[in-house]
């Protein structure tokens, strides 16, 4: 599971020519227990409510990518007539993966102790130098990916993706607003208020 980070090439032609969805869904679930883990790395601590958001990170990262992967094999069948489900899993538990490693080592760089400013200093940009290079990888892992698995040239991922995204995005704008609304809807409904 470790060439996904260090060969991600080498990880995606063996996903490509051996297609194992188990493999992918243990990606995805070793990348959500990553994920849930930074919760205890960020919070030093194992009190309850760190433990219930702990599993609230987990499943979420397990299901909202689940979800995404169905959403972006939708968005790729409809643009170009190609894909599967085992695709859209592989590319985005991949990329999940790397992130949630990401996230986890700059936490855990975070919890070295630093007795000089100086040294904290060192340790914060070696964080964010790990955090943006991982990134970088874990973005281009999740192009890549899409590309050899969906047969698609690179342009329709980058569409598909920023289909996806963007209809997230709307859609959980829009819940937010519509609830702001039905919560203000009974008080506008007593009038003006008058102080």
């Amino acid at each position: 599971m470790l060439d996904i980070i260090f060969n991600p090439v080498g990880a995606i032609h063996e996903a490509r020519t051996h297609k194992a969805m188990g493999r992918s869904m243990l990606v995805l679930l070793v990348a959500s227990v990553l994920a849930a883990v930074n919760v205890f790395a960020i919070s030093k601590s194992f009190a309850n409510i760190w433990i219930y958001a702990a599993l609230g990170i987990f499943a979420g990262t397990f299901l909202i990518t689940l979800l995404m992967a169905r959403l972006l094999q939708t968005a790729i069948q409809v643009l170009a007539q190609k894909g599967s489900f085992y695709a859209g899993v592989t590319t985005l538990s991949y990329s999940t993966l790397i992130m949630s490693s990401a996230y986890l080592t700059t936490s855990l760089i975070g919890l070295i102790p630093s007795p000089h400013i100086a040294f904290a200093v060192v340790l914060k940009a070696i964080s964010a130098l790990v955090l943006l290079v991982l990134a970088v990888v874990a973005f281009a892992v999740m192009f890549k990916a899409g590309v050899e698995l969906f047969h698609v040239d690179l342009f329709t991922i980058i569409v598909a993706l920023l289909i996806v995204y963007l209809a997230t995005f709307l859609t959980l704008y829009l819940a937010v607003i519509r609830t702001i609304f039905s919560a203000l809807a009974p008080a506008a409904a007593l009038g003006p208020v008058i102080l």
